[in-house]
């Protein structure tokens, strides 16, 4: 999967940024400048937003008994009013409340727990060793796409035949431009969005900005 999303901007750099060089590994280049790019993209992803976001869950965690407060004072209020006109609510109310209970068995009581932050360090660790693992060999893919790919033709031209094999093969290129087209739209407008909340957020001064 990683391979597949990198190679169109692989693609990019092969037959449009580098198009005009007379280098024997042309497609090798393309994809060391891929790679390159989505790890600095990936390392701004990560300064910039995994603080925040500890930030923010840890005030969610220290701030829960207020909102819970706020919360039961509400539907207590809501409560009163349904009462004095004859509305039953009872089912929302003890909803919202084994709602409230099952969140808060949910979150730990210490952040410091030894063990807790040993476990956690480890399944952070393996994740990290698995992603980088999952990398290289996207690195690998990318690098013998071309043979890759023409390896498997051979072998789908042989089992489906010539017929079958050109209708699958046209409908899998469809497939993929139509995907690829949807990846591209979904990161522009998720840009479009984050570019956008930025300013409204910068020019209403809240928290969580960056």
């Amino acid at each position: 999967v990683i391979a597949y999303l990198i190679d169109p901007l692989v693609q990019v750099f092969e037959e449009k940024v580098y198009k005009n060089l007379n280098i024997k590994h042309k497609h090798v280049l393309a994809v060391v400048t891929a790679i390159v790019i989505v790890i600095i993209a990936f390392i701004i992803l990560l300064v910039a937003l995994v603080p925040p976001i500890i930030e923010s869950i840890i005030n969610l965690v220290n701030n829960f008994s207020n909102y819970s407060y706020t919360l039961q004072h509400s539907l207590k209020e809501l409560t009163q009013f349904a009462k004095q006109n004859n509305i039953d609510i009872s089912g929302l109310t003890h909803a919202s409340g084994n709602i409230l209970q099952s969140i808060s068995s949910l979150l730990p009581e210490n952040f410091n727990g030894i063990g807790d932050i040993v476990k956690n360090a480890i399944n952070l660790g393996i994740g990290f060793i698995n992603f980088i693992i999952s990398f290289i060999i996207a690195i690998y893919f990318l690098v013998d796409a071309k043979h890759l790919q023409h390896g498997l033709g051979r072998l789908l031209r042989a089992i489906l035949g010539k017929q079958r094999y050109q209708i699958g093969r046209a409908f899998w290129v469809r497939c993929n431009r139509i995907l690829i087209k949807f990846v591209i739209t979904d990161l522009l407008d998720g840009l479009l969005i984050g570019v956008a909340n930025f300013i409204f957020m910068s020019i209403m001064r809240m928290p969580f900005v960056a």
